[in-house]
């Protein structure tokens, strides 16, 4: 019986450096180099739903502003103007104590989503 039957074979794969940074390359650049990470991400955690969840701890990875910032410039950070709550408690017609316990919630919510 051979010894390196019991191993999977190691599979290599080549890195090219990029002619041009991610910061200053046109968006079907992005798009192809975000399906080569994607496929990459599948190979190593052995499928779409693996890769899903190896996706979402590589964002959990990064640091709480560079998270804020991604998420900014998407689009899906709340920005909640200072009048908003005087506004809510005035539209839904809920007491100060509710609305304290709202904001309570949504902040507990939003710091959740950031971690």
């Amino acid at each position: 019986m051979c010894f390196f039957h019991c191993f999977k074979p190691i599979v290599l794969t080549k890195t090219t450096q990029p002619r041009k940074k991610s910061d200053k390359c046109s968006q079907r650049t992005l798009t192809e180099r975000s399906k080569l990470l994607q496929e990459v991400r599948e190979n190593i955690s052995g499928g779409v739903t693996s890769a899903k969840h190896q996706a979402a701890a590589d964002f959990t990875r990064l640091g709480k502003n560079d998270r804020e910032t991604m998420l900014a410039s998407i689009g899906l950070l709340p920005n909640v103007q200072p009048g908003a709550g005087l506004l809510l408690k005035v539209d839904l017609g809920v007491t100060w104590s509710k609305l304290r316990k709202l904001r309570r919630y949504l902040i507990v919510c939003y710091r959740s989503m950031c971690l």
